[in-house]
């Protein structure tokens, strides 16, 4: 089975845990970035708000066709109990069909983990594991 991990990290803590997954995984590993760093005070308020309205954000162009995997892994921060804006991003890049692991991270180990499960079967994808990690 081939396997693909994509992840956002804000801080860099996301990064470790996607890395240790891909490495379980034998997995591709692919970052996505803002096309604009943030500041900390633009992601407590701007990027909090974006994550709760589901947003989409500008980001650096990434070269990956999902169709070449048979398991796509997203690693993402919790911003204001949403997935980070860039969540929003890669959902709307997944095709139809696929099985989808999602591993959210937060200081607090907990997610709004209905929403980003149904914005991933909005999707036409099958969400096949659920993570929620304090980190």
């Amino acid at each position: 089975m081939k396997a693909i991990v994509i992840f956002y990290s804000f801080t860099g803590k996301t990064k470790v845990i996607a890395q240790k997954k891909a490495a379980e995984f034998g997995a591709d590993l692919i970052e996505v970035k803002e096309a604009t760093k943030r500041s900390v005070l633009a992601a407590y308020t701007v990027g909090c708000y974006q994550a709760m309205r589901q947003k989409k954000v500008a980001i650096n162009p990434i070269d990956v066709d999902f169709n070449a995997f048979d398991k796509i892994v997203i690693v993402m921060p919790i911003w204001a109990s949403a997935p980070a804006p860039v969540f929003n991003n890669i959902v709307e890049m997944l095709p139809s069909g696929k099985q989808v692991e999602l591993i959210m991270t937060s200081g607090s180990g907990n997610s709004n983990r209905e929403k980003a499960i149904s914005m991933i079967k909005a999707n036409g994808c099958e969400v096949t594991d659920y993570f929620d990690i304090k980190s």
